[in-house]
């Protein structure tokens, strides 16, 4: 009988010894790039409220955490978070360039907007603008292209519509 309670005492004791700590995820089973200063490779992550609390070889991450979740990324690789803040030069700098036209409801508006444009901007040969949409205008298309030839008779006005590409030409203004 003291064997067996001495037994027991033992393995409760023991038992104390061993502290998990808690995370919401474990990943394991992967090639994680970790790009620290050595670059190591790991092979297992915990995160606990979005964030990554530990990162190492498996038997260290699956020995020392328990979470409610645990995913096996079947030695896929993890990289690091990208930050996609990118543009596409020419086209910002073009759009930088152009005039807004999306809320332009009248003709006075539309050929006023290009005006004021091309006033900011008189040493650029082209007008350009963006956005129009002739649903929301209460005149006709064809009003336009008199209009804009008469009022810019000396550039060139190119104007995209939302996000198609029409495309007609009279005589230098254009429409697209």
């Amino acid at each position: 009988m003291k064997k067996l309670l001495f037994l027991f005492f033992t393995v409760i004791a023991l038992s104390n010894c061993v502290k998990y700590k808690t995370a919401d995820l474990v990943v394991h089973n992967a090639r994680i790039y970790t790009v620290n200063q050595e670059f190591e490779v790991a092979q297992a992550m915990a995160i606990k409220d979005g964030k990554i609390i530990a990162i190492g070889k498996e038997h260290e991450i699956m020995n020392k955490f328990r979470a409610e979740e645990i995913f096996d990324a079947e030695t896929l690789p993890i990289y690091p978070g990208f930050m996609d803040a990118h543009c596409h030069f020419m086209g910002s700098g073009l759009n930088s360039l152009a005039v807004d036209l999306s809320k332009v409801t009248t003709l006075q508006e539309m050929t006023s907007t290009l005006q004021n444009h091309k006033n900011s901007y008189p040493t650029s040969r082209w007008i350009v603008g963006y956005g129009w949409n002739e649903h929301n205008w209460n005149f006709p298309l064809d009003s336009v292209f008199r209009v804009l030839n008469q009022q810019f008779e000396d550039n060139p006005v190119m104007l995209w519509r939302l996000f198609q590409l029409l495309h007609k030409a009279v005589r230098q203004s254009t429409l697209f």
